[in-house]
């Protein structure tokens, strides 16, 4: 009787000792687990500050390129106008002055009523 309750204790020290080794295994694969997702999140973090970075310098540069544009075709329009009313102008004769004097009639060459 002595052996068999010291047989079945040993059987149940066996199954802690399995059991507590079964339970080490876990913590240190859980760890190697943290470990690498901490790693992972660390390049993420590295990730999304170079995209942010990044991301600024294309939208200055895309509010550069748009306000040249801009400029460019503000520019195109003045000089359209411009040249419109300065052909306008220089069309019509405004400013000109008459050589022969047909058209214009003085108050000496005016029909007396």
């Amino acid at each position: 009787m002595a052996s068999s309750k010291t047989q079945q204790i040993q059987r149940e020290v066996n199954e802690t000792i399995n059991v507590m080794q079964d339970n080490i295994h876990k913590v240190v694969e859980r760890g190697e687990r943290l470990e690498d997702l901490n790693e992972r999140s660390e390049h993420l973090a590295q990730s999304s500050e170079a995209f942010k970075n990044r991301s600024k310098e294309v939208r200055m540069k895309m509010f550069w390129q748009d306000s040249k544009t801009k400029l460019i075709l503000g520019g195109i329009a003045l000089v359209v106008v411009g040249l419109i009313v300065g052909l306008s102008v220089w069309g019509t004769g405004v400013g000109k002055t008459s050589k022969s004097g047909a058209g214009n009639p003085t108050p000496s060459s005016a029909p007396a009523s």
